[in-house]
């Protein structure tokens, strides 16, 4: 398990405390698990936990739940009132406390996105009046996940993380909506931080818990490695594999490392299809594929129709109905393309640690393939006009590996941006093409 911990050397104020933090979805929590953001925790009956579990009302745990005991008094536990299933978003969370408040309710405020959000109707209990917390202590503070459970981590990404110590605060001190979209944005806050308070931006790959409020609080990672630093940041949101689109009869593809590595279940005779967050059906966009495992069977990647249901059909080989159904383009481990369900022999077969390009025009209805950046063959005619296609990759048999819509999950060793300066990827990138990413809509209005 990855995640940042402080020990800090004296206390704070245990009592009124403001918790920030951008974060975007990774693996969805199951119903028996947790998945801690914040977490101040020196033993098994002392505890700050603010973390996704499954609070009450819900069916995948995929909401919040703030936990916290205290010395003397009543302990909180309370639930928020809304889930985080969208894996393709960024939400901005304000955890407000202030115990000292007289009415019950004005001691732990929750936001999302700028605006104040409800408790559910199973977790309702609001700490006592002065109730000191085990947050902003002499004991471990914990961030993007436990350290006392092994079996709590976070899976996702986070930015742009604020402890300030001593305020109790709103949504507007870290964000503001921009004038022009309408979408709340972070913005820099520019308060007093407090004894333990922190910024977290994460900008230092070899020190990821440099804390960058000029307060000197760092964090010291755990089992972390520069591969942890990522581009994907609320300013500029990319396309990963999206665990709500994990259509199979009965196997379905287990997802990694931020929601960009995809393996498939072992079983050998019926594959799944995997489709991305992102769908399109205008401009140029490139990626890549890293194919981690080995073998040359029915593996595949390419672009499928958005209008497909990818329900499994009762062929013997579920491929041709499931990539892309009656529209797609594929490239196949063993070298052959699928187009619109036809197959023919077409480029070389993948080894292991292969990187696939990608390259699809949808204004000129092509798209060409690469293998280890070397071009394999292109399909033309290849997209109509009246739909949008996904990303997709579709497997069997523990096969898998990392894709790169120019965020990627594994080493690059050379480092080729886009036509925008955007993404990074190992091979360069086709002129004129663009990373799958937020920033690059607006090439194309």
């Amino acid at each position: 398990m990855e995640f940042l911990k402080r020990t800090p050397g004296s206390a704070g104020n245990r009592r009124t405390f403001t918790l920030s933090t951008w974060m975007k979805r990774g693996i969805l929590s199951q119903a028996s698990g947790t998945q801690n953001i914040f977490e101040g925790r020196p033993g098994g009956g002392e505890y700050l936990i603010i973390g996704l579990t499954n609070a009450g009302n819900t069916t995948g745990g995929n909401t919040f739940r703030i936990e916290g005991s205290v010395p003397s008094g009543t302990a909180m536990n309370l639930g928020i009132d809304r889930f985080f299933r969208d894996a393709s978003a960024w939400y901005h969370l304000v955890f407000a406390f202030d115990t000292t408040q007289a009415t019950a309710s004005n001691r732990a405020k929750f936001y999302v996105n700028g605006v104040q959000t409800g408790l559910n109707s199973t977790y309702t209990t609001y700490p006592s009046q002065n109730a000191d917390f085990y947050w902003n202590n002499t004991q471990v503070m914990a961030v993007g996940g436990s350290n006392y459970s092994s079996g709590e981590g976070f899976d996702g990404y986070l930015a742009d993380t604020y402890n300030i110590d001593g305020l109790q605060l709103t949504p507007s001190s870290f964000g503001e909506t921009d004038s022009t979209t309408g979408i709340w944005v972070p913005k820099t806050y520019s308060g007093a931080y407090g004894t333990n308070g922190f910024r977290l931006e994460y900008k230092n790959s070899a020190a990821l818990g440099t804390d960058t409020s000029g307060q000197g609080n760092n964090f010291t990672p755990q089992n972390m490695s520069a591969d942890n630093q990522v581009v994907d940041t609320p300013d500029n949101n990319f396309v990963t594999w999206n665990p709500l689109v994990n259509r199979s009869f009965q196997y379905p593809l287990t997802l990694s490392e931020g929601n960009l590595k995809v393996i498939a279940d072992s079983n050998a005779s019926y594959g799944s299809t995997m489709a991305a967050t992102m769908s399109l059906g205008k401009g140029k966009w490139y990626w890549e594929f890293k194919y981690t495992t080995s073998g040359t069977g029915g593996y595949a990647v390419g672009w499928g129709e958005n209008t497909y249901n990818f329900n499994y059909q009762t062929d013997a080989y579920p491929y041709k109905s499931t990539l892309g159904g009656s529209s797609g383009v594929f490239y196949r481990a063993d070298g052959r393309k699928v187009v619109n369900g036809t197959e023919t022999s077409a480029g070389d077969a993948w080894d292991q640690n292969d990187i696939i390009g990608v390259a699809a025009d949808f204004d000129a209805s092509t798209i060409t393939f690469y293998n280890q950046g070397v071009s394999q063959f292109t399909v033309t005619s290849a997209f109509t006009s009246t739909v949008n296609y996904y990303p997709e990759f579709y497997g069997y048999g523990s096969k898998g590996g990392q894709a790169n819509f120019g965020n990627p999950p594994f080493t690059i060793s050379s480092g080729n941006a886009d036509a925008n300066g955007l993404g990074n990827f190992e091979y360069a990138v086709p002129s004129g093409y663009y990373a799958l990413c937020t920033k690059n809509l607006n090439t194309y209005g």
